[in-house]
Order: C-alpha cells, then structure tokens, then sequence
C-alpha cells in the first residue's frame, strides 16, 4: 500500500486577512490557498508547516489524515471552552483529546488525534468530504451542545495505542440518539459505528430545547443601547465587515452563559458501550435482511401473477 496524507484547514468565522494570508502561503509551496481555505495531499513527504500558528492566524478547523494510522482534527475556539471548567475538565484530556490556551485571552485550541492500527480500520478515499462535518462539529461545540463533546470522547477512547478500554465514560447528554445523521460520519472518520450513538444513549435523558444561534443574537441585539446599536452599524459600514461579524458573533457566544445540558453519569465502561454497539448493529443488520426477503417475495408474487 502507497503511502497517502492529506492535509486541510477551514476558516469558518471570516476569510483571512491579508497578513494572515501570507503567513499561510509560507506554510507550503504545494498548498492550495485562499482565504477560506488551505488544502494539500502527499504521496511523499508530510506537512512541515505551523498547525497551531495557522489556526491562531485565520482557520477555524484542520483536518489530518494519513492512511498508516493518523486521523487527526483540531478546532480554533475563539471564545474559549463553552461550558464550566467542572464540566469541561470531564471530558478533555483522556488519549489525545487536548486543550490548549492560547498565551493572551480566552481561546484556545481542541485537537484530537487517537491512533488506529491500519489493519483494523477502513481507509478513506477522500477524506475531504469530511471537512464540513468537522466544521459542523465545532459549530455544535461552540454553541454550548454537550453532545459534541462527548463525541469526541468516544472518538479519544478508541486509540488503538491506549490500554484504556475499560476506561469510564464521562456524564451522558441527553439526545444522543438523534444526533446519529450529524455526527455519525465524525464516528466513521475515526473508525466508529455511528450506531454507537444509539448504544450511548441508551438510559440517558431526553434533550431539553436549547436556544438556536439566530435566537441568541435576537436576544443579544435586543439588550444592545441606542448609542452601541449606532457604534455597531458604524464599524460595519467604515471597518472590514468579516472581522466586525465574528467578533460579535464571539461576543455574542462568550455572553451567552454557561451551558446547561442536561446529563446523567451512568458508569459504564467504553469496553461496554462497544459491545452494545455489536448487539444493536447485528439487530440493525437483521432488520434490513428481513426488509430485503419479503421484498424479494412480494415482487416474486408480482411477476408470477403477470
């Protein structure tokens, strides 16, 4: 098998400056750049560039894969980690699930990046298609949703150089089970069923109804003076409009509060969680095939009476 790496990053809240986009393009010589984005594939050689300084200059997400073992990703979180050090600290911090300041201010960086034995694992043929999943992860994370967070816990549990199986599972948010479509490829990207999912959210409790982000700025925009409200259009029209939005958009998510999802701790070891997963996949499996069967013989009653 040839050796394979592709290497991505993703600006989500604004496009890159002008210096940051200089900054990126000294990175690489091989790279396609823009302002959005910052992609290469390697079939020999790896990427020597600056991760963390690409992350702290301009991209919100980056995306590793190498097909001998490396799935890696990290999110830029510019308002720091959304929810109480108490519950944070539960989650992050097992295998290579990390959290790391930046030097000044709140934000920091969440990179993740178990190791999987090749021949346990399915290879990935383009791992691009998985950007704007990740993408949707740190969107759902930055929102205050419990559930990203605890994905990426499962996805940390499962390194294959970890001695850890029967590591504990951190408090279980409630509605895991419809969260399947969204986070299901991030399960797949680190070699997981998706119907883990299922398996994790059995005995935890339903997901109360959380404001939406458009709902959070309504609320923001409504407690805004007169004179702020003036200052905000000012800067919009007169400074870089990309920079003004994400730096209200970061406001408006550091002054949200902490987030109260609800969870219950159920003890339960990941070793067992896998296994309930064999169980619901096989069930699931068995479904399907009596599905086809009668098909088959509704459309071979069909064809005989033709």
């Amino acid at each position: 098998m040839s050796e394979y790496q592709y290497v991505a990053f993703r600006a989500v809240d604004r496009p890159l400056t002008d210096q940051e986009l200089k900054f990126a393009q000294q990175q690489s010589t091989r790279a396609e750049i823009t302002r959005w984005s910052f992609e290469n594939e390697y079939h020999f050689g790896d990427f020597r560039g600056d991760v963390k300084g690409l992350l702290r200059h301009g991209y919100d997400v980056y995306l590793h894969y190498a097909n001998f073992g490396i799935r890696t990703v990290a999110f830029r979180m510019p308002a720091g980690y959304p929810f109480p050090k108490s519950v944070w600290s539960r989650y992050i911090g097992i295998g290579e699930l990390k959290w790391e300041n930046d030097s000044r201010g709140h934000a920091g960086i969440v990179s993740l990046s178990p190791y999987r034995e090749i021949d346990g694992i399915e290879e990935i043929w383009n791992p691009g298609e998985y950007m704007d999943d990740m993408v949707e992860m740190r969107n759902r994370l930055i929102a205050g949703d419990l559930r990203a967070l605890y994905v990426l816990w499962l996805c940390a549990a499962m390194d294959d150089q970890s001695v850890e199986r029967d590591v504990v599972e951190p408090p279980v948010p409630g509605g895991l089970a419809q969260t399947v479509e969204a986070f299901g490829p991030v399960l797949k990207f680190f070699g997981l069923d998706p119907l883990l999912l299922l398996a994790a959210a059995k005995g935890s409790p339903d997901a109360s109804e959380q404001p939406t982000h458009h709902q959070q700025c309504l609320e923001w925009m409504e407690h805004l003076t007169k004179e702020e409200s003036s200052r905000l259009l000012r800067r919009f029209v007169t400074e870089d409009a990309n920079a003004v939005k994400a730096e209200t958009i970061a406001a408006i998510r550091q002054g949200g509060g902490a987030s109260d999802w609800p969870a219950t701790s159920l003890g339960r070891s990941f070793q067992e969680l896998l296994a309930k997963t064999e169980e619901i996949r096989a069930d699931h499996e068995a479904t399907e095939r009596k599905k086809r069967e009668a098909a088959a013989k509704r459309e071979a009653a069909k064809r005989e009476r033709e």
